[in-house]
């Protein structure tokens, strides 16, 4: 069964990401030729983060109501596969951004997380992670997880420590993403948290995004010139 206010809540956020993507796309016209191309590694990242949290809902939602399905834990588990893959082109994305931003494209830090990301896309790919199945272990669980932090964590720091003093809105992106891992770890330390409490988490984590998305499309405003 489906837990009502948890697909409410999902609905209205991902509802919210597509308002501001289109938002975004709109405004791309608008922009100052000099900004298009980290624009559209705005709306690359943005898109990527909707679909997979997308195939995460809507894979959930038909295994969950849909009593013909099999093996439910399957699809549900092949959505948590495409969210995964998701997240990790979203901070492949942003380190990108974050190097042409800041001109650190050829900086040892960018080509640390260019590998984090790329190690935690082939960690994704193996057979042990057991996507298909209800049982999940949990050393592999730790282990994509661990990739995933040193990602988050790094591209928020990475926009942090760069943007000091000379770039609010980009600080205020690392600092959403720094917030949200840091309301997801406790889910990932502690996999026998209540239910209450997992779900507490995970509600931070998300509404961190939906800030930095906000944060995003207002730097698509303050980069647009009105049309003549």
């Amino acid at each position: 069964m489906v837990n009502t206010s948890e697909f409410i809540f999902n609905t209205v956020y991902l509802t919210i990401l597509i308002a501001i993507l289109n938002y975004m796309i709109i405004k791309l016209k608008k922009l100052n030729p000099l900004k298009e191309n980290l624009a559209k590694l705005f709306i690359a990242a943005f898109v990527s983060l909707l679909l997979g949290d997308s195939a995460h809902l809507i894979t959930r939602i038909i295994a969950l109501t849909n009593s013909n399905i099999p093996n439910a834990s399957a699809l549900i588990g092949f959505g948590s596969f495409l969210t995964a893959i998701g997240f990790t082109i979203f901070f492949a994305l942003f380190t990108v951004i974050w190097g042409r931003r800041f001109n650190r494209c050829k900086n040892v830090f960018f080509f640390l997380l260019i590998l984090i990301g790329i190690v935690r896309f082939i960690i994704l790919l193996f057979p042990q992670n057991n996507w298909l199945s209800a049982t999940v272990p949990r050393s592999w669980s730790l282990l994509r997880n661990a990739f995933l932090m040193a990602q988050g964590f790094g591209v928020g720091a990475a926009f942090m420590i760069s943007s000091k003093g000379n770039d609010k809105q980009f600080n205020s992106i690392g600092l959403m993403f720094i917030l949200s891992f840091i309301a997801y770890l406790p889910t990932y330390v502690f996999p026998n948290l209540s239910t209450i409490l997992i779900m507490i988490c995970f509600i931070i984590h998300t509404i961190c995004y939906i800030i930095a998305d906000i944060i995003c499309a207002k730097w698509f405003k303050i980069n647009s010139t009105p049309l003549n």
